[in-house]
């Protein structure tokens, strides 16, 4: 990534709508086409390319007609990098195992529409799913047992994209309406918490800061959005013993019992023998918040914090200046505009071979 080349290149029969690559070992890949079921894919020497079909088992007649139109539609990996999540037409969701692709769970309380979106939350406690009936569902993911479930009732909202908040405990969705808006859910409590207006564009991705209260979103015409809280500075300072007074009141002097407070404060810094310590100011703590590893206990040591790509040294490549006259343009331009209307040839313009 550093030098910006090309490692490795897949071909599929049709166009890429979606696709993800395992968080802990990127050689695993998944990718979901246009005509065909999601592909799972691994970059080694000679790439290995499997399709993820959608297993139908057997049964009635009404269920074979009914399982013969249902495929899956798309396919991504969890954050311990796993399992492979894959989603089906009919609001199946087949959980495999990375290493055999063999289906460990199958949850068909998703609904009965198509599946669009699956998302995990960082502490990989909880993930959503954002199906085509307008509802956002919230599992757990230990015990994959449905714990919330997101929608607008009276105006049957379709959701478009949505995330977790950096500590789990909050559920931003984007409309796919004209008037794009983020709703911000409660998610223990399933309340709407606030609802931010965005400008009149359709959202197609929404990101989560994962400390700071940050949302950035990504238009379909490929503006980038931030939105934040505004930090109101207040410069104003008050005394420790501060009162507003609602009417006149008489002043008493309290200049001994402020001095009484200070020496009993300066006694008990004493006893505790706090200023004794020495305070290391030279180690730095790795910062467990900035790292998705975080709450996972049973990783490799290659997956701790300390290897994780932080910084990306990108050089700002400049544009090549062009020795262009702007006189010769608008030269150009007027002779053109005469030509047009004598119905002569025109000569060509110095922007052509540009």
């Amino acid at each position: 990534m550093g030098k910006g080349q090309m490692i490795r290149s897949l071909k599929f029969d049709s166009g890429i709508i979606h696709s993800s690559m395992n968080p802990r070992n990127p050689r695993y890949v998944t990718a979901t086409t246009v005509k065909s079921e999601p592909y799972f894919a691994e970059l080694a020497k000679k790439p290995v390319i499997r399709r993820l079909a959608f297993k139908r088992k057997k049964s009635s007649d009404k269920g074979k007609r009914k399982s013969a139109t249902e495929k899956n539609v798309l396919a991504t990996f969890d954050r311990a990098g796993k399992r492979i999540f894959v989603a089906s037409s009919r609001g199946c969701i087949t959980i495999r195992d990375l290493k055999t692709l063999e289906v460990i769970k199958l949850l068909r309380n998703c609904g009965t529409s198509v599946i669009r979106s699956v998302r995990f939350s960082r502490c990989s406690k909880h993930f959503l799913v954002i199906s085509n009936d307008r509802c956002i569902r919230v599992f757990d993911s230990r015990t994959f047992e449905k714990t919330q479930q997101f929608q607008d009732v009276v105006n049957r909202i379709q959701w478009n994209s949505c995330v977790f908040s950096g500590n789990s405990e909050f559920v931003c969705a984007a409309t796919s309406r004209t008037e794009q808006n983020l709703y911000i859910f409660d998610r223990p409590g399933g309340q709407v918490v606030a609802m931010i207006r965005a400008p009149a564009d359709q959202i197609q991705d929404v990101v989560w800061h994962p400390m700071a209260p940050i949302i950035v979103t990504l238009t379909k015409h490929g503006f980038v959005y931030i939105f934040s809280k505004t930090m109101r500075q207040q410069f104003s300072c008050f005394a420790p013993g501060f009162v507003v007074l609602d009417e006149n009141v008489e002043y008493v002097d309290g200049t001994d019992e402020a001095e009484e407070a200070k020496e009993a404060a300066k006694r008990k810094a004493e006893a505790e023998g706090g200023q004794d310590e020495d305070v290391d100011i030279l180690t730095m703590d790795p910062l467990p918040v900035l790292s998705d590893d975080e709450d996972q206990t049973d990783l490799a040591e290659e997956d701790l914090l300390k290897h994780e790509l932080t910084h990306i040294p990108i050089m700002p490549i400049p544009d090549q200046a062009l020795d262009i006259d702007i006189s010769d343009i608008e030269n150009s331009y007027k002779i053109q505009e005469a030509g047009r209307q004598q119905g002569a040839p025109t000569r060509p313009s110095p922007m052509a071979d540009l």
